[in-house]
């Protein structure tokens, strides 16, 4: 059986709430359909296209999903995850930027149900117990580290 590889690119827009005094995430909603047989909290992200350099991807794809312009800060790291399709082996890797919202351009979602900002330990919670294919706590954790110093 040959194996696919599918390139991806997104982000972890992030910004820090004021009155609640916690960094909050942009993370996106699917409900559980027909065609999409599992409910899922997720990262934005999406097909990294052949022209395109991961930097481009992940600031397409976060607009488009999102609806928000936002500026790159620093690449975080990758995620490798490996699932079948259509009877095919797919191996999925996904670069991951830390980015800032700079502008809100609509607020209409297409893809998904929903778009929420949700605290960031709230946030590693709902990424843990309902991934689909990787298991994007991990580099929201590694997010963290790399932002605060922490462990």
């Amino acid at each position: 059986m040959n194996t696919a590889i599918h390139r991806s690119s997104g982000g972890i827009v992030h910004r820090y709430n004021q009155e609640e005094h916690v960094s909050e995430i942009l993370l996106l909603h699917r409900k559980r359909t027909k065609d999409n047989p599992k409910e899922s909290w997720h990262l934005p992200k999406g097909t990294q296209e052949p022209d395109e350099k991961e930097t481009e991807t992940a600031l397409r794809e976060i607009r488009e999903e999102t609806g928000y312009l936002v500026t790159i800060e620093r690449k975080i790291g990758y995620l490798a995850s490996t699932y079948v399709k259509d009877g095919q082996t797919v191996s999925k890797q996904t670069c991951y930027f830390a980015c800032k919202p700079e502008k809100e351009i609509t607020d209409e979602v297409q893809e998904h149900d929903e778009r929420e900002w949700v605290p960031l330990p709230e946030a590693v919670k709902l990424l843990h117990r309902f991934s689909v294919h990787e298991e994007e706590n991990r580099i929201l954790t590694q997010w963290h580290r790399l932002f605060f110093n922490d462990v």
